[in-house]
């Protein structure tokens, strides 16, 4: 069960980055963001809170 989602406006304000940083992030060859589970346009993509800690904790463990 996902404990939610968020927004890419909440991922922007999160780290502090514009759109452009965030999908430039998901196209890293290492530790790439993870996709958002719910795709639609111009920035209402959804991004499971779960896939965005699992992401978070595994860049604290590098």
């Amino acid at each position: 069960m996902v404990k939610g989602y968020l927004t890419t406006k909440d991922l922007c304000e999160r780290y502090r980055v514009e759109r452009t940083t965030l999908y430039r992030w998901m196209k890293r060859k290492e530790n790439p963001l993870p996709a958002p589970r719910i795709s639609g346009k111009a920035g209402l993509n959804r991004w499971a809170i779960d896939d965005i800690e699992a992401y978070e904790a595994s860049l604290e463990a590098a």
